[in-house]
């Protein structure tokens, strides 16, 4: 079954994905949640990369390419 949207952020929270792919930093805007982190290069640079990485292969690709690499 379906299940509707309930996060009162939802409009917020989807806006901000729809942005993130094709600029993944806009998802790190939200300092609300993110906090100092939002500024942290390291942080934005390995987000950024993950980001893209499942827009260009996919869910189950990225998980298996990140599992191999944490072996």
């Amino acid at each position: 079954t379906v299940i509707a949207p309930n996060d009162p952020s939802w409009d917020r929270l989807t806006t901000q994905a729809k942005k993130a792919q094709e600029h993944p930093q806009a998802w790190l805007e939200m300092t609300d949640i993110y906090g100092e982190l939002a500024g942290n290069t390291a942080f934005i640079n390995a987000f950024s990369r993950s980001l893209t990485t499942l827009w260009e292969i996919g869910t189950p690709a990225t998980l298996k390419r990140y599992l191999a690499a944490a072996l």
